[in-house]
């Protein structure tokens, strides 16, 4: 029984086994959307609401992809959703959409993430030689006053505060 896309994923799945796989990041990580897109297709069909399941799949995998690649760049502070959409090859709107069936942001989730980051750099540097403009800079943050309110909205705690209970404690 022939299936629709089955050629072209028996194609990539030959390529793979010869030990032919892709040379750079870029081009694996195209080659894994493309598994999933193809196995998606293959399979659809053979249950019950397929399409839909093939869908969700598809939306999570990708979204799994792209804050893989966020969080692989939160140093960067000119991390856009346009560069991620470049890299990804897809467009910014997908990306909106892929967060918002999440309940969040893209902005959100960067900021949440540098956060997370800004907080596991206080716990892991030199608290007395390394600054808090640093730990904010290292995480991505380009404005100081900006990382200090979005820091203290999420731990209720200036990094200030949590520098001097790591440093009394």
């Amino acid at each position: 029984m022939r299936l629709k896309g089955d050629g072209l994923l028996k194609r990539i799945f030959a390529t793979i086994r010869r030990r032919d796989p892709p040379a750079s990041d870029r081009a694996r990580e195209v080659m894994t959307r493309h598994i999933f897109d193809l196995t998606a297709l293959v399979l659809d069909g053979f249950a019950r609401g397929g399409g839909k399941r093939k869908d969700k799949g598809i939306a999570a995998a990708r979204l799994k992809l792209i804050k893989q690649d966020i969080l692989e760049r939160l140093h960067d502070p000119g991390l856009h959703i346009d560069a991620v959409a470049r890299r990804q090859g897809v467009t910014p709107r997908y990306i909106q959409r892929l967060f918002e069936s999440e309940g969040t942001t893209f902005s959100d989730f960067v900021r949440g993430s540098r956060l997370d980051l800004a907080y596991r750099l206080l716990h892991e540097r030199d608290l007395v030689s390394t600054t808090i403009a640093t730990i904010a800079y290292d995480a991505g943050f380009s404005d100081i006053s900006s990382f200090n309110r979005a820091f203290r909205r999420r731990f209720e705690l200036t990094p200030s505060e949590v520098r001097a209970r790591l440093l009394a404690g």
